[in-house]
């Protein structure tokens, strides 16, 4: 347990308040937790995040989604900070034309896997690279949420060529087929290697899915290696979630913040757990609450000015 763990190991466990003026960054996801029911940062939460930032509070974004996925958002919070997307896959500034941090998994596994999908009646494969999203075929249907990322996408018509840069692959196909892949990836990876999870289409009863990418590739790792940057460790990070993949890195983070829509799991380990779901832009309450807590009035924004409805870019 978060807590237990923290008196044993930790000394006197601080108070809520303590911790939370102990803060050197916050780490929050996006999707249901930032992003409203349009699935765009409001207004008010711009304009609070930016007040954040002015105080020297460093406002980093955590995400499963792709980082070209991201960076219409990070546009909007006019943000210089790093941005963690692919669930810890990749760590890279907004607009740069190279990364900070990538987690690959072995290259040749990778392709080896490729092959044995290809080679199955039934399967198929797309492959997520820092900067593409590869195709075996044209028509492949994917998770919804994939289908939104709204990036970059081709057919391969070879996946050689993205040798050193194959960070994750999903498998398309019916049950058969993928459990065929997963027997074939279990019997090959070594012990930790690798995240696998296997899962039925919401939308198509003969579809089965299952993703495969290295087991350092999480939020957890990723922000870890990130916080020499800022001169933090994790009990100076405000960790904001909603979800399973938000587990690790709220779990370790110095203060937690749950927004009301939150898996059980995180709302019981949370410091503070919002009155309102993401979709009705939650968030605020924790916002505005750090900023009071700074001694900061968080409507006193004069010199911050929103992006116009008009141009906000959506991603999804």
């Amino acid at each position: 347990m978060r807590s237990l763990s923290k008196m044993l190991f930790g000394g006197r466990r601080r108070s809520a308040g303590e911790r939370l003026l102990n803060t050197k960054l916050i780490a929050c996801d996006l999707d249901g937790t930032l992003l409203n029911r349009d699935e765009i940062i409001g207004t008010a939460t711009v304009l609070l995040i930016r007040k954040i930032e002015s105080l020297g509070i460093p406002f980093i974004l955590i995400t499963r989604r792709h980082h070209q996925a991201v960076e219409p958002y990070a546009e909007q919070l006019r943000m210089s900070q790093p941005i963690i997307s692919l669930d810890g896959g990749i760590t890279r500034l907004l607009h740069s034309d190279s990364t900070l941090a990538t987690i690959e998994f072995d290259q040749e596994f990778a392709l080896d896997i490729i092959d044995e999908v290809l080679q199955t009646t039934g399967a198929e494969c797309s492959v997520i690279t820092p900067d593409r999203f590869l195709f075996s075929r044209p028509d492949l249907l994917l998770p919804s949420y994939y289908l939104h990322w709204n990036i970059e996408t081709e057919v391969a018509t070879g996946f050689d060529d993205v040798r050193g840069s194959i960070l994750e692959i999903v498998v398309t196909g019916g049950y058969y087929p993928i459990n065929t892949i997963l027997n074939y990836v279990e019997s090959k990876m070594g012990e930790g290697e690798l995240k696998l999870r296997m899962y039925e289409s919401h939308t198509h009863s003969d579809l089965w899915y299952l993703e495969v990418r290295s087991a350092q590739a999480t939020k957890q790792i990723a922000l870890e290696r990130l916080l020499p940057r800022y001169g933090a460790t994790m009990d100076q990070v405000i960790g904001i979630g909603d979800h399973y993949n938000d587990l690790e890195f709220c779990e370790r983070s110095g203060y937690v913040v749950a927004v009301k829509n939150a898996v059980r799991e995180l709302r019981e380990m949370a410091d503070f757990i919002t009155s309102h779901a993401s979709d009705d832009e939650g968030v605020n309450e924790f916002l505005e609450h750090f900023l009071k807590a700074r001694g900061v009035d968080p409507h006193d924004t004069p010199e911050l000015q929103a992006e116009p409805e008009g141009r906000r870019k959506r991603s999804r």
